[in-house]
Order: C-alpha cells, then structure tokens, then sequence
C-alpha cells in the first residue's frame, strides 16, 4: 500500500476510534527516546499495529521496543506459538513500512 502516502495515513486515523490512536504500539515508539521517533511516525505505526495485530499481539510487540533482545528470541524460537506471532509481527512490520 506504498501509495497511500500521507493522505491514507490521515484517512487511516480518522476512521480509528479515538482509543485505538493511543495503543500499546504507538506509546512504545514514543517512549522509545530514538530520535527518528516523531509523534506522526509514531502515530502510524500505530496504525500500522490496530491493521496488523490483535491487543494482545500489540502489547507484545510493544515490548519489543524497550527490549529489542526479546524480539530476538522470539524470532530464533522453536516454540510454535512463538513462530506464528513472528509471521504476524512481519506482517505488521510490512504493512508499518509500506504505509509509514
């Protein structure tokens, strides 16, 4: 969706409900202290997260951002559970890349 551009980015938070602007996802990257980490990038992000995963999957990978080690480890597991996450955690990263 590279074509969305920042008009669709807009688009994609107007029609959000307000609760899913503020996600677990979007408060990570905001507090992740990392210069590039503008509050409009952000906010798609975010966005990206409400498109792409479940809460419970969002709070996970918001982790992710305080503990990049974690990230790792859930990448090289064996464990199943942890291998299907990772497939829907590179989907999310795809959709935040073509969008944001």
């Amino acid at each position: 969706m590279p074509w969305l551009g920042l008009f669709g980015i807009g688009l994609m938070l107007s029609v959000l409900p307000s609760d899913a602007r503020a996600n677990a996802v979007a408060d990570a990257c905001r507090q992740a202290g990392r210069d590039a980490a503008t509050p409009e990038l952000c906010a798609c992000i975010g966005a990206a997260a409400e498109l792409s995963l479940s809460a419970l999957d969002q709070e996970r990978a918001a982790g992710f951002f305080s503990d990049p080690h974690s990230a790792q480890e859930t990448r090289q597991s064996n464990r199943r559970r942890d291998e299907v996450f990772w497939e829907r955690y590179r989907d999310f990263i795809q959709t935040a890349e073509d969008i944001c």
